[in-house]
């Protein structure tokens, strides 16, 4: 193990997000080290390394750890990655909000901004505010779940009908998403 720093993880994060990308088709292997909880998960197309943490200001650690995780595995593996090694990613999940814009959130706005734009060796991905619920981590995934099946019923709906649903399940109040599609059907006319 090349990194030994510890973080608090969010272990409630950490067991959705194995179950999302399970059924997604993924290959999930949970590794604990000193502490910490990391999952690596693999499929076709690529390798994931996967933790959450308690707080946002553990982000940072996590990130340090994950990477010295993820290297360590790949390397033990040797496995022959192929087109892969471009589909490597470090996912960094937490359920703390960012707060107001003081200089304490400018600081880890700036440094969140950092690591997702380090591209060295992995891709970075970091999602804040990402609720304990699975339809909350599958949206915080849904860069690395394939498209759903679309049945018959859904090319005979009407497309902003489908616009709304999605925006409802993505977060957005229904109210809101009906009020949209409302405006836009008012200026569509016109």
């Amino acid at each position: 193990m090349s990194s030994t720093l510890v973080f608090q993880p969010d272990d409630d994060l950490i067991f959705l997000a194995q179950d999302v990308l399970s059924n997604a088709g993924y290959q999930v292997k949970k590794i604990p080290q000193n502490g910490i909880t990391v999952l690596l998960a693999e499929n076709k197309y690529s390798i994931l390394g996967l933790t959450a943490t308690a707080t946002i200001r553990d982000i940072e650690t996590a990130e340090s750890a994950l990477a010295g995780i993820m290297q360590d595995a790949i390397r033990d593996s040797r496995v022959e990655l192929g087109p892969k090694s471009w589909e490597m990613y470090l996912v960094l999940l937490t359920r703390e909000k960012l707060g107001e814009q003081d200089a304490i959130t400018r600081t880890i706005t700036r440094t969140i901004f950092e690591i997702r734009y380090d591209m060295r060796q992995f891709r970075r991905i970091v999602r804040v505010g990402v609720s304990a619920t699975e339809r909350a981590v599958r949206r915080a995934l849904v860069s690395f779940l394939d498209f759903p099946e679309l049945g018959d019923r859904t090319f005979a709906m009407d497309p902003l009908e489908l616009l709304s649903s999605a925006l409802a399940e993505h977060g957005i109040t229904k109210e809101k998403a009906d009020r949209a599609v409302g405006i836009y059907r008012t200026r569509e006319r016109t």
